[in-house]
């Protein structure tokens, strides 16, 4: 089974070095695929080059807006691109972290067309300190929204599939056993710090991607319906992000 993880990288922050240590645990080097906004495109390939990454796994994109799925006929077509080569696609945003204890062999085992996780957006709990960024997420945070609307993404792929705006599709069945965990909310100030940088790369975003009001975040963390809740377990206690 060939396996290709595709992710989008325009920025190198505490996402981008989380995102690499994660998914070197289930995937080599070579199964990656960085694309690689063109803005930032010298510094970030140096910075992929000092973890172990070639020139083979990465290719170049320019976008000028983002926040409202601007960018989902390329990722089709990359998608399908790999697909049609033989390969298992597994597709995550930087701040997307697919989870199962045993992510590639879970994947050989169970895979049919598509795997669809279970989502879940982490957010930042009333009681939880701002993010130290010199720790890993599940020391410092606990818990999550349940959201199978937004972040039940078909994101594991041995079959084609017509992505919407955001790769946001309702009708597929979702897999109880695996994870998608959007860590993007993990902490109010590290959003502010994000949207600062986002606004440098990026010449219409979406407001919640572009605010430097803290205080508009407690509309951006009540969007979705489910309360916050404790994180699985299985997840807390992994340690693995």
């Amino acid at each position: 089974m060939k396996f290709k993880l595709i992710t989008q990288i325009d920025r190198i922050n505490y996402l981008s070095d989380n995102f690499i240590k994660y998914y070197k645990r289930f995937f080599n080097p070579d199964e990656f695929r960085f694309i690689i906004h063109d803005v930032n495109n010298l510094k970030i390939r140096q910075y992929l080059y000092s973890h172990g990454f070639t020139n083979d796994e990465m290719e170049n994109y320019i976008i000028h807006s983002f926040g409202g799925g601007e960018n989902v006929n390329r990722q089709n077509e990359i998608k399908t691109r790999y697909i049609n080569q033989g390969y298992v696609v597994i597709y995550a945003d930087m701040d997307e972290r697919i989870f199962h204890p045993d992510l590639r062999n879970y994947i050989i085992n169970n895979l049919t067309n598509w795997i669809v996780p279970i989502g879940i957006s982490l957010m930042q709990h009333s009681s939880e300190l701002p993010f130290d960024e010199s720790k890993d997420v599940l020391e410092q945070r606990s818990y999550g929204k349940p959201d199978t609307y937004w972040f039940s993404k078909t994101c594991i792929l041995k079959k084609d599939f017509n992505w919407l705006p955001g790769r946001h599709i309702k009708a597929c069945e979702k897999d109880p056993n695996i994870y998608l965990i959007d860590i993007g909310k993990m902490c109010k100030d590290f959003m502010l710090r994000n949207n600062e940088e986002s606004r440098k790369i990026y010449k219409s975003l979406v407001w919640k991607y572009s605010t430097n009001d803290k205080r508009m975040f407690d509309k951006v963390f009540s969007e979705h319906a489910n309360p916050i809740e404790r994180l699985p377990e299985i997840i807390k206690n992994s340690n693995l992000f």
